[in-house]
């Protein structure tokens, strides 16, 4: 069973992480499961726990838009879209400046970036010093658990570790957009309504 565990312990944390660990976590949008990004091994474990295709790549979590910087290369109206919409329930496709680990990509220089309006949160970006790849909590193509009892019944001895964050979900994914030619595509509507989003490209 896995073990409940809170933000007090930062040193535990840190080594939880950087001993490759999957963790499952609370977020702003629905539970999620999460690595640290450079870890081969943390990522094979998360494909087998999540059961989908390793050739798909997961969201690359952020502390901040400073932090996004660094790894992505980011034009005017992605750059007006993070002040905007960052940190929130959004997921942008960018394109990366910042060498990755091939199983964060897959080569294609692309990657979907989030960024977690929580101040929990934030402070465990902190303690990582690194960003985590993050998919949402569930055996793909299952529905997405709710809660820990259900995480618990669902992978057991599986799943090492569930980080207890005080922070307040919704019951829907984030929405995912990517920009083109200074055009905004809606990949997956989530918690950002669509027409929010169509509205901030008609400034």
């Amino acid at each position: 069973m896995a073990r409940i565990i809170n933000l007090i312990n930062k040193d535990k944390i840190k080594t939880i992480f950087r001993e490759g660990n999957v963790v499952a976590l609370p977020t702003d949008t629905v539970f999620g499961l999460a690595c640290i990004y450079d870890s081969k091994k943390a990522f094979d474990d998360l494909v087998k726990l999540k059961q989908r295709p390793s050739n798909k790549p997961f969201t690359l979590l952020f502390k901040n838009v400073e932090q996004v910087k660094k790894f992505c290369r980011l034009n005017k109206m992605e750059k007006k879209f993070l002040e905007d919409f960052f940190p929130g329930k959004v997921t942008i496709l960018l394109r990366l400046k910042k060498e990755v680990p091939e199983h964060v990509d897959f080569n294609t220089g692309i990657v979907g970036v989030r960024i977690i309006k929580s101040k929990e949160f934030e402070n465990l970006m902190d303690v990582l010093e690194k960003p985590i790849l993050l998919t949402s909590c569930n055996v793909s193509g299952k529905p997405i658990l709710k809660n820990i009892s259900q995480i618990q019944k669902t992978f057991g001895k599986k799943l090492p570790f569930i980080f207890d964050l005080k922070i307040k979900m919704e019951d829907k994914p984030t929405t995912i957009v990517k920009f083109e030619n200074n055009l905004v595509k809606i990949i997956r509507e989530g918690s950002i309504p669509s027409k929010k989003i169509l509205n901030f490209c008609k400034r």
